[in-house]
């Protein structure tokens, strides 16, 4: 482990406390054979189906131009995938969805057939993780994505339309402000 590698898994240490503190299941692995980067996993609220969420939490490694910033990804993989006839109200409502968002995006994989939600933050490398900022970063992503989560479901299901999501999304933002 380098000392790039070390001060990563110190400071996902650090932040794995933050969640802790914050009511969250956690378990930590360092880089090994079986991890590329030593990874956070934080089990947040469960979805409308009670199904886990789990973010995984991990440091990119850093590029030579930018040595002075570390990039922290924040990255929840959901329980369900995209059908091969999903309509375009699928990829509308994702877009959307993403033009209103504050922080991070919802994307689609081809690879694995999936649909994420992804963050990425950049933070000063030589500096320790503000604990106050990543635990309001931590509730705000949670939030976000459990905010759309059923409505994609829906979409991609075709439970429901594009105008009858926006609807449901109208109505979900109404309720908690």
């Amino acid at each position: 482990m380098n000392e790039n590698d070390a001060r990563h898994l110190m400071q996902l240490a650090s932040l794995e406390s933050v969640a802790k503190k914050m009511g969250f299941k956690t378990e930590l692995s360092k880089i090994d054979e079986k991890h590329e980067f030593s990874t956070l996993y934080v089990q947040v609220e469960a979805d409308h189906m009670e199904r886990n969420r789990i973010f995984v939490i991990n440091f990119f490694p850093a590029s030579s131009q930018l040595e002075n910033t570390d990039l922290l990804q924040f990255y929840l993989q959901f329980p369900f995938q995209k059908p091969e006839n999903a309509t375009k109200d699928f990829y509308d409502l994702m877009a959307h969805i993403n033009r209103v968002l504050p922080l991070g995006h919802f994307n689609y994989s081809v690879e694995d057939n999936s649909l994420y939600f992804r963050h990425v933050n950049s933070l000063p490398a030589f500096e320790n993780i503000d604990e106050e900022k990543m635990a309001e970063t931590v509730l705000l992503l949670t939030y976000a994505s459990l905010l759309f989560e059923e409505s994609l479901e829906k979409v991609i299901q075709g439970r429901c339309n594009y105008n009858e999501a926006i609807i449901e999304i109208q109505n979900k933002q109404n309720r908690i402000s």
